[in-house]
């Protein structure tokens, strides 16, 4: 009986060590034909690439595992075994500290937990299983030389790199000079707005708007008293000595570009020029131009199709969105930079809100798959702008004057 069940112990050995080596090389080989054809970034292209590599090494392994048990047939299988058994200790050890980053369901942790355990009781079984390392100086200089190279490219791909090149930006509006009527009953304003990628990385314009607003204001010449200063700095104006400021009219606000989610590679620019006509009898004295876009890395997020269509209007919903501030939802599923993250994190929808009747600006979110457009906290914030490059840009406020020379 004893001896039988040494027999079943001997036999179970193998068994665990080749299915050890198949899952994990069935897993990684999946992860590495992914990315090799679908990761954004050519280092996560080429982390593919080794890790395809890696999956044919630990299938080997398996065939090896069985000839050093069983068959016998060839002098160096248990070295084999041991060389596949220390890759996937390696590989599922790396992998288990990218779940324990980014898995937001716990299988997948524990999965990996299991196969980090796993591998390296099989690379402790297969070493003690009377394996024959010749030159263990060479083979452990060589076991640590790949380890070495190994965690340095999976923390380049998966940590550095894709936060190393900046995202530039060059984000220009202007407004031109004034034209009137013959009658001088419109006024015709030109606005140019000029966006160019000058950085290195492609990237996705996800929300554009500019605004045009018209300033009333009536100019004092014996000056204002500075407690009427208080006001200005409660209002948000400039503080001013000579000039009431009477308030801030919203003339136009629009996209300018036709869509959002379209994007950019690295040297693209794109120039819209646009008139923006007010009535002179508006009194306005001033018209002010600001310019707004929402930018996000491609080496960072996938954009699923586009952000071309409406998915919401809140007027139709006031139950849920309520009746004071309307707006129009645009939304479309997102996909992570690499094959481990798609795998690990749940599915993703970015939500973009373009608001319509105030001069807010358009406003961004990425949400999981199902949930409503929500206000997030402070650390969902933050993991959303870094993970996918989020960027908000504007030109800042542009002035021109209205006042006619000859008046």
């Amino acid at each position: 009986m004893r001896e039988r069940n040494a027999l079943l112990f001997r036999r179970a050995v193998p068994v665990g060590v080749a299915l050890i080596l198949l899952v994990t090389a069935g897993l990684v080989g999946y992860f590495g034909i992914e990315d090799l054809g679908e990761a954004l970034a050519f280092t996560g292209r080429f982390t593919g690439a080794l890790f395809v590599v890696a999956a044919a090494v630990m299938a080997v392994s398996v065939i090896a595992v069985l000839d050093h048990w069983f068959w016998r047939s060839y002098q160096n299988s248990g070295l084999v075994v041991v060389a596949g058994t220390g890759l996937a200790f390696m590989v599922n050890s790396m992998l288990l500290i990218t779940m324990i980053r980014d898995a937001e369901q716990k299988r997948y942790l524990l999965l990996w937990l299991v196969l980090a355990v796993g591998s390296a009781w099989a690379l402790y079984a297969s070493y003690r299983a009377d394996v024959v390392i010749p030159s263990p100086k060479r083979f452990g200089i060589a076991v640590m030389a790949t380890t070495v190279v190994a965690v340095a490219d999976f923390g380049y791909s998966q940590l550095y790199e894709p936060y190393e090149q900046p995202t530039h930006m060059i984000f220009e509006a202007s407004l031109g000079d004034p034209v009137y009527t013959a009658e001088s009953t419109v006024i015709s304003l030109p606005v140019d707005i000029k966006i160019v990628n000058g950085g290195k990385v492609g990237v996705y314009v996800l929300a554009t708007e500019y605004q045009v607003l018209g300033r009333k204001a009536a100019v004092r010449p014996d000056g204002r008293e500075r407690n009427e200063w208080r006001d200005d700095a409660v209002a948000d104006y400039p503080i001013s000595l000579y000039t009431d400021i009477e308030y801030f009219d919203l003339v136009r606000k629009a996209k300018f570009l036709p869509t959002y989610g379209e994007w950019l590679n690295p040297g693209e620019e794109v120039n819209v020029a646009q008139v923006v006509e007010v009535p002179a009898a508006a009194s306005y004295d001033t018209m002010q131009l600001r310019a707004f876009a929402i930018i996000a890395r491609k080496d960072r997020m996938g954009l699923e199709g586009g952000l071309w269509f409406p998915a919401d209007f809140s007027w139709e919903h006031p139950e849920k969105f309520g009746k004071e501030v309307e707006f129009i939802e645009y939304r479309s599923r997102i996909h992570e930079n690499n094959a481990i993250a798609e795998f690990a994190r749940e599915p993703r929808s970015i939500a973009i809100r373009q608001y319509v009747n105030d001069a807010e600006l358009p406003a961004i979110a990425v949400l999981r798959k199902g949930e409503e457009y929500r206000e997030m906290s402070l650390a969902e914030f933050d993991d959303m702008v870094t993970r996918y490059g989020l960027i908000s840009i504007t030109t800042g406020w542009k002035e021109k004057s209205l006042r006619r020379p000859d008046r």
